[in-house]
Order: structure tokens, then C-alpha cells, then sequence
């Protein structure tokens, strides 16, 4: 292997790693810099245009969801997939509640589990969607609100 930078023949990755900490912050952000710069020129004079392509994978499946339960751990945000919602009769039950009270259950279906980064990036596509929708067909009006 060699150096990028210097040229400097190592053997093994742990002397790679070791050499490359001879090489200051600086140098290796111009390094970096100059490989973009070239990168950009190639793409510019080849006129390559830039695709993205999403590809379902083999174990693809569609999930039917009508509520979401949402909660925050220490490194990650959790979201349950709620789909069926049974609405049971008013009951009695002393070690819950005072008196009757009926009883809503969501079956949970799945849960998506992401970090708090990809949650942000979430909420922003989800917002502006949403913007995008009430623009073209008027305000969606939730019912709890």
C-alpha cells in the first residue's frame, strides 16, 4: 500500500494507520478537497448525469397502518405500526378505574426502529409533502384535533 499523500510504502493496514497520523488535518482536508475537485471536473466534461434508484428488496411487503405509537429511547426512535383498532364495551374494573369505561386497543403490527437522525430527515420529507398535498387539495383535519 502507499501513502495518497506522500507516496510512502507501508505493509499492512496497521502501518498505513499509523502513517497516516503523520499527516496533519489540514492536508488531508486539501487531499480530499483536490480528489472532489477532480471528481467534478470528470463528471462535468463527461456530463454524467447523477441517478438515484430505489430497488425493492426480496423480502418487500406493503404494511396497512391507520395510527402510530411514537417514543424515544436514549439512541433511536421507535414508531408501532398500528393497523387493526377494537373498541370494547364499557366495563368495571376497581383495580383500574373508578366506574365503567370503555377500552381501545390498537394491534400493533410492526415496529420501525431508526436513529433520531433519520427520524429528522423523516418529519422534513413528511412535512413537505404534506405542505405539498394541502396546496393542491385543501387542509387535512385530524380527528383528535
Amino acid at each position: 500500500m502507499f501513502c495518497p499523500l506522500c507516496g510512502e510504502e507501508t505493509h499492512n493496514a496497521l502501518e498505513q494507520q499509523q502513517h497516516d497520523m503523520t499527516h496533519t488535518k489540514e492536508e488531508w482536508d486539501l487531499f480530499e478537497k483536490e480528489q472532489m475537485n477532480r471528481q467534478n471536473q470528470i463528471n462535468s466534461q463527461q456530463k454524467i448525469p447523477v441517478q438515484t434508484v430505489f430497488t425493492k428488496g426480496l423480502n418487500y411487503s406493503k404494511i396497512y397502518c391507520t395510527e402510530w405509537g411514537i417514543s424515544l429511547t436514549d439512541i433511536d426512535v421507535r414508531i408501532d405500526i398500528y393497523n387493526e383498532r377494537i373498541d370494547h364495551q364499557p366495563m368495571i374494573n376497581p383495580l383500574i378505574a373508578p366506574g365503567p369505561f370503555a377500552k381501545t386497543e390498537f394491534i400493533i403490527e410492526n415496529q420501525l426502529i431508526t436513529p433520531i437522525v433519520s427520524a429528522k430527515s423523516l418529519h422534513n420529507k413528511l412535512g413537505e409533502l404534506i405542505t405539498h398535498y394541502e396546496a393542491q387539495k385543501g387542509k387535512i383535519n385530524l380527528r383528535n384535533q
